[in-house]
């Protein structure tokens, strides 16, 4: 997404329930439609996880990196590999 170009953006979001894997990791699909260039394209972003600093809420976006969690315990394999990458939103 770029400029100032209006685009719609949908998103859906669901429970996420593989063993082992955090209770608060959710699944995201999320497309949007940039009217400059008519056409639909798709963020990048497969999983997660809200959190909460004072009073503010976070979106924490996983998958700037690969990252598939459908086997139990994936995500901390995951999560110990360096260079990882999160996208958080509010």
């Amino acid at each position: 997404m770029g400029g100032d170009e209006i685009q719609q953006i949908h998103a859906v979001i669901g429970k996420h329930s593989v063993a082992d894997n955090p209770k608060g990791l959710m699944e995201i699909e999320v497309i949007y439609w940039g009217p400059v260039h008519k056409e639909v394209e798709r963020w990048e972003f497969r999983y997660l996880t809200a959190s909460r600093i004072g009073k503010s809420s976070y979106m924490n976006l996983i998958g700037m990196t690969p990252a598939d969690f459908k086997e139990p315990g994936s995500y901390a394999k995951w999560a110990k590999q360096p260079g990882n990458k999160w996208g958080i939103a509010r």
